[in-house]
């Protein structure tokens, strides 16, 4: 009886997992077909990534520009032509001699450590299968956001039983309707939440069986994640709390062992590939030492966003704090030490500000956030009164606390929101699917009995 009923479950999964996948891939398509082309944006991040990818598959590692024809990186015709400007804060610009990208791009051939590899290797694994097509670069991101969409209905059953799959169903097409990275960007995005999602799965699936297989694959996910993006980069010690807590007192070394063996397997091999080519320790990139101050000083306090002005040196940016003589010479830790120093009474309206960046540019994205916070507040409320039975989905809390962290210390961005929105919208639609029913079972019940009834 047991094997048929677990036979049956694997079933409807596998059937509700297809079903939705396919619709998400078709309107993905529907939507997107006639932007498709075969072609990678020259400017923002694109064009870096699009060069990495390229170099890495013919052989010349971890470059970024021009290292082959300009015509193998597959840009749009006419980019030699492009007048966009390049890093406006780059030593030529500083002594007035203004740079364009194309121009920077045809200098090419220097190893790119700022970068994590994760997507640059992802783009040359499929340049290596069917040659270099951005093209299929953008197909294939097309699927990993419908196979996202479709592994939340199992997630929501998995956390909620029958009200959580309608909740994952909802949730998965608010996703690809408002909240879905564009998958026709040559952009990190859609990887990320590919990770995240598998990272999601892999934490179900342990907190079903809790096993230490399971603890493994949880630890090489966590380092794919953060080799992708490392915005992730609290996720794999907040998941190794949350495992170890959950694991008795005897094992917890054993297991975190495992989970440690898991991310280094991934992260190692980079680390020590990064560290020889550039003479000097890395471990996922060189670029936090300048996004630190890019993200903390006098802009920063006014706008909330990346501000790297601070860098161009002009009489007026000479005066910032960064820049004067008796604090240049510091370490960042010990700049931004400073800086937080002198402005401390402004330390709550930099963080509110940083907030405030992030949700800017979707505003609805901040009711969802709401709902999630609501929706684990009706959990300790719940545990409060004794109801320790409440199951409770603890990856969206993860990715909240993970997101908040990475805002804080950084800045705000709605980049670095949009890969957990999948996640913030299951127990948010949740708890608007138990509000509904609870809704309709008390009115049912006044029309029909004249009381009212009380749903957990």
């Amino acid at each position: 009886m047991y094997r048929k009923q677990h036979s049956n479950k694997f079933i409807v999964n596998q059937l509700i997992f297809w079903v939705v996948f396919c619709l998400g891939a078709v309107y993905l398509f529907w939507g997107r077909a006639p932007r498709l082309s075969d072609t990678a944006h020259f400017g923002g991040d694109s064009w870096e990534y699009q060069s990495l990818a390229v170099n890495i598959s013919n052989g010349h590692g971890f470059k970024i520009g021009a290292v082959l024809p300009l015509v193998e990186y597959k840009f749009p015709a006419g980019a030699e032509n492009f007048k966009t400007p390049f890093f406006p804060f780059s030593p030529a610009m500083e002594k007035g001699e203004p740079e364009t990208l194309y121009a920077h791009f045809m200098k090419g051939g220097e190893y790119c450590f700022y970068r994590t590899p994760g997507y640059p290797f992802f783009m040359a694994g499929i340049y290596k299968l069917y040659g270099v097509h951005p093209g299929k670069v953008k197909i294939i991101q097309i699927f990993l956001l419908a196979f996202v969409a479709a592994l939340l209905p199992l997630l929501g059953r998995h956390y909620w039983g029958g009200p959580g799959f309608f909740a994952g169903f909802a949730a998965a097409f608010f996703f690809l309707i408002f909240y879905s990275p564009d998958p026709l960007k040559i952009m990190t995005e859609t990887l990320v939440v590919s990770c995240l999602a598998g990272m999601a799965v892999l934490l179900a699936s342990w907190e079903s069986g809790r096993s230490l297989s399971m603890v493994f694959f949880l630890g090489a996910i966590s380092g794919l994640s953060v080799l992708v993006k490392g915005l992730n980069i609290f996720l794999p010690v907040i998941i190794l709390f949350y495992v170890l807590s959950k694991t008795e007192r005897a094992a917890r070394v054993k297991a975190g062992a495992v989970f440690v063996f898991g991310l280094t397997l991934l992260v190692a091999p980079w680390s020590v590939y990064a560290s020889g080519v550039s003479s000097r320790p890395v471990i996922l990139a060189t670029e936090y030492n300048t996004l630190i101050l890019d993200s903390n000083n006098e802009d920063t306090l006014r706008t909330g966003g990346w501000a790297p002005a601070w860098r161009k040196q002009d009489a007026f940016n000479r005066r910032l704090l960064y820049n004067r003589p008796e604090v240049s010479g510091l370490s960042p830790l010990e700049k931004l030490a400073r800086f937080l120093k002198l402005k401390r009474k402004d330390i709550p309206l930099l963080l509110g500000n940083k907030l405030v960046r992030a949700f800017k540019q979707r505003p609805s994205s901040i009711f969802v956030v709401l709902g999630m916070l609501l929706y684990y507040l009706r959990v300790l409320l719940l545990r409060k009164d004794g109801d320790n039975e409440q199951p409770v989905a603890y990856f969206p809390l993860f990715c909240f606390v993970n997101f908040l962290l990475i805002t804080l210390i950084f800045y705000g961005d709605y980049r670095f929101l949009m890969p957990y929105m999948p996640f913030f919208l299951l127990p948010a639609v949740y708890l608007l699917v138990f509000l509904l029913k609870a809704s309709f079972v008390n009115l049912r019940t006044i029309l029909f009995t004249g009381k009212r009834n009380t749903v957990n």
